[in-house]
């Protein structure tokens, strides 16, 4: 039999007794805690399982605190602003130094700007030289990138690939 099915035996066999000595009941025959077996009876007497009277429990006083009052945080003082006024300014150059600095800044600008634009292709070459495709394989022997290792045959190579 299920605990279920036992806690409505239970309540069926006391349905005079109170809500909390029917509780204990349940507790005892079918092995849970109080607040378990609390829940039973709720949900058995909520679904019509069983007749039984649902008893509002009482919450616990709330404790009086005994702790100290709460004091108000000091904020940090704000000090004034101060005007940074003995600063000097950089006029111990000239106009046509500061308008050198200038474009030597901007040239350098435009030089980054280039060398970064979205967009930017690598531009074609043309060459009067007809191809010829018998260069290809010296060229690839010379390159390192392109020699395949001595222990891997063609064919390994091409199942690598």
């Amino acid at each position: 039999m299920s605990k279920r099915n036992d806690a409505i035996e239970i309540m069926k066999a006391n349905a005079t007794l109170p809500m909390r000595d029917v509780v204990a009941l349940i507790a005892d025959r079918i092995g849970v805690t109080d607040a378990n077996a609390k829940s039973y009876y709720r949900w058995i007497v909520t679904n019509g399982k069983a007749p039984g009277v649902i008893e509002k429990s009482e919450r616990a006083a709330k404790a009086v605190s005994t702790k100290a009052p709460k004091v108000k945080a000091i904020k940090p003082q704000k000090f004034p602003k101060v005007l940074m006024t003995d600063k000097k300014k950089v006029t111990d150059k000239t106009v046509e130094e500061l308008e050198d600095i200038k474009n030597k800044n901007l040239a350098r600008l435009k030089a980054v700007h280039k060398k970064y634009m979205k967009g930017q292709v690598a531009e074609v070459r043309y060459s009067d030289e007809p191809f010829d495709e018998n260069a290809v394989p010296n060229i690839e022997a010379e390159l390192e990138s392109f020699k395949a290792p001595s222990f891997l045959s063609k064919d390994d190579v091409k199942a690598l690939v």
